[in-house]
């Protein structure tokens, strides 16, 4: 049994399947999960963590200050 060539209409076994997405040829979907996650964790701490971390050194260059105005 002879095998067809792409000139006699069979190339369904030569065809590759085309993806127009850029980003599935250089990243796995797991590698992208995990760059998204980094980057919400990066967030996170970036707005919650960070502004503490600063106001606790703010606290200790500035003079200290009397109890009363703590409290405000």
């Amino acid at each position: 049994m002879a095998h067809k060539t792409a000139e006699e209409g069979d190339n369904s076994a030569c065809q590759k399947t085309q993806n127009t997405d850029p980003v599935s040829d250089y990243l796995e979907p797991e590698a992208v999960a995990g760059i998204i996650g980094a980057l919400d964790i990066f967030g996170m701490v970036a707005l919650f963590v960070a502004p503490r971390v600063l106001e606790g050194r703010f606290r200790k260059q500035s003079p200290a200050q009397s109890p009363s105005e703590d409290s405000l």
